[in-house]
């Protein structure tokens, strides 16, 4: 089955419970090159057919221990959701956005068991995401260079420009663009009261749930997380007065740097 959307035209698979799931759908440019460490940017508008059976990458985390959990290979190329309905001709079906736990470093949006059959038994539309993790999603380099000014949140703005696709789109899909409830669990729940609190993000849901909430929003700032950059900038052995040289460092040897 095909999905006219404003980027693309998604074609999907319908699964054994009848549940339909298209995979991996690119809601956003992906964030690599001059755009690492950079606010998300919006995806042209077209009519390409995009195959979307497979999921896509998850965001890159830890090199040995998460592998089996992200389950899917890693990259920076991570900006895609998922979507799971019971028949996208129908209309007016609520929507679910599942904001993925791991404490703002680990996992995936390809860890939700049961999303099929919660679609299916529920009869919502169900939406996952992939956004930028750890370094890559919440390093903040805008006290040392205002080019990234960004830097610190861009993992929170990956998610509300998904959210931003979710409202463009998802009627296409079955879902009710006025009835978008988002939840997260651990670190999820933090993402998901701190977009209560962005104005970036005002309209773009209508319910929140929050599960298992372990960080006070806005407990970090600019100059505490300053100097957590400063420190990264060490183990990288990059200065501070050349943040380009960060662009040129491959996703791998920062992880291994940061994360071991």
């Amino acid at each position: 089955m095909k999905v006219k959307t404003r980027t693309g035209i998604v074609s999907g698979k319908t699964l054994e419970n009848g549940v339909e799931a298209f995979l991996g759908i690119p809601y956003a440019k992906q964030p690599v090159g001059d755009l690492r460490w950079r606010a998300p940017e919006r995806l042209d508008d077209s009519d390409e057919e995009i195959e979307c059976v497979e999921f896509g990458h998850s965001a890159r985390q830890f090199i040995d221990e998460v592998e089996l959990a992200s389950l899917h290979e890693q990259g920076e190329d991570c900006l895609s959701l998922n979507v799971w309905v019971r028949g996208h001709a129908r209309k007016n079906l609520p929507v679910m956005v599942y904001i993925h736990g791991g404490g703002y470093s680990i996992l995936s949006g390809t860890i939700l068991t049961g999303a099929d059959k919660l679609a299916r038994e529920q009869d919502m539309v169900l939406v996952s995401m992939n956004h930028r993790l750890h370094v890559f999603g919440y390093l903040y380099l805008g006290g040392l260079d205002e080019r990234y000014l960004d830097s610190g949140n861009v993992g929170q703005l990956d998610l509300i420009l998904a959210l931003k696709w979710v409202r463009d789109n998802i009627e296409q899909f079955g879902g009710d663009p006025d009835c978008v409830t988002i939840i997260g669990e651990s670190g999820g729940s933090d993402k998901v009261l701190t977009l209560t609190h962005m104005p970036e993000a005002k309209g773009l849901f209508h319910r929140a749930i929050a599960i298992s909430c372990f960080l006070p929003v806005g407990r970090i700032t600019p100059d505490v997380a300053t100097g957590y950059a400063e420190e990264a900038l060490h183990l990288l052995g990059v200065s501070p007065s050349h943040l380009d040289k960060l662009l040129e460092l491959p996703a791998r040897y920062i992880t291994e740097k940061i994360f071991h």
